[in-house]
């Protein structure tokens, strides 16, 4: 079934790139982006930035998640209608409101369409829970800020272990990753209803039943929230939720996707000693983003601000990272296709007995 995805956006390009390893029954072949949006990544060939026109040539339409989608949402759910009046079904990782779901729902089921709706509830179903270590290996994956894209590592290295023959089961808090068979992780346990009290064990318990359900080789898992705080005035929750993961959860290894912003020799290095004492795992390997932090705005408003940056410039900074940092870490650009297949040899021999 050939499908448009909307709204296209760069933090949509690894799901794009690697969405066929995962998925044998679509097609993404059309991308469509509404007119304002900018890039500073390239642009694949395919992007149109008129949705009726994309429409004539697919039979179905992904609506994904992204952050821009709040600011959207009624013109969201307009070209939703739009979509089933024009005969075309609809698969939605977007999460509408009740009321919208229900009508949308019942017009697709009136004409004879699917709509599917892949956003997960977020809860837990746990009745007892039992504190245990996990027996496979766990590999987690997570940003330096709130903020740094990890849903893009996960992607490109789900299906790289599998090709190596190990048999995976990936987490990811990612709304889209319903769409490539992910296992969503219950972010409820988060919420201060459970956080303070039984977050750690629900979620211990939560990781254990997927090794009993699965049997996995690999856990691999991203981790909520950024692992450090920027500042005193952009804190992001002193990397709280990173902490009670590291507490229900054993890491064997543990990735980092880092921006592209200039440090002190020997930053990295450190960084990887500072989670080790404070999570019971150093970070192994850094992933470099195409995004920079905006220092001036972040310490102005007090939240972290991104710039979007080169492809050209990401690699530059990777290999300088690697020309100057002999620490026995791993560097690798996020960007580069084959920096992955590198990341995924170099943690199988590092995991190796």
């Amino acid at each position: 079934m050939n499908c448009l995805l909307y709204p296209y956006n760069y933090e949509l390009s690894a799901f794009y790139l690697t969405f066929p390893y995962y998925n044998k029954e679509l097609q993404i072949t059309k991308l469509a982006a509404p007119k304002a949006w900018q890039y500073a990544t390239d642009v694949p060939e395919n992007v149109c930035y008129d949705f009726n026109e994309a429409l004539q040539n697919v039979d179905c339409v992904i609506f994904a998640d992204s952050p821009q989608n709040s600011f959207m949402y009624r013109d969201l759910v307009k070209k939703m209608y739009d979509t089933l009046k024009q005969n075309k079904h609809i698969i939605c990782t977007v999460t509408l409101q009740i009321d919208d779901q229900t009508a949308l729902t019942e017009l697709a089921d009136d004409s004879g369409l699917q709509f599917r709706y892949l956003v997960p509830d977020n809860k837990i179903d746990v009745r007892q829970s039992v504190y245990a270590t996990q027996d496979c290996i766990v590999i987690g994956i997570v940003g330096m800020f709130k903020g740094i894209d990890t849903f893009s590592t996960l992607l490109h290295l789900a299906h790289r272990y599998r090709d190596h023959g190990y048999r995976v089961t990936a987490v990811s808090d990612n709304p889209n990753a319903a769409l490539v068979g992910f296992v969503p992780l219950p972010t409820e346990v988060f919420d201060e209803k459970h956080f303070s009290s039984d977050g750690i064990p629900l979620l211990n318990t939560f990781y254990n039943q997927l090794q009993l359900r699965y049997q996995p080789d690999i856990i691999l898992t991203q981790i909520p929230g950024g692992i450090v705080k920027y500042s005193d005035r952009c804190p992001d929750n002193f990397g709280l939720k990173a902490y009670a993961f590291s507490q229900a959860v054993n890491l064997d290894f543990l990735i980092m996707t880092v921006p592209a912003n200039t440090h002190e020799e020997g930053f990295y290095a450190q960084i990887s000693e500072i989670s080790e004492k404070r999570f019971n795992c150093r970070v192994n390997a850094f992933g470099v983003t195409n995004k920079n932090v905006n220092v001036s705005i972040s310490d102005e408003q007090g939240q972290i601000h991104y710039n979007l940056i080169t492809k050209d410039s990401v690699s530059d900074f990777v290999h300088e990272l690697k020309q100057k940092t002999d620490s026995g870490l791993f560097f690798f650009d996020s960007g580069i296709e084959e920096s992955f297949e590198e990341l995924c040899s170099y943690s199988i021999q590092y995991l190796s007995p």
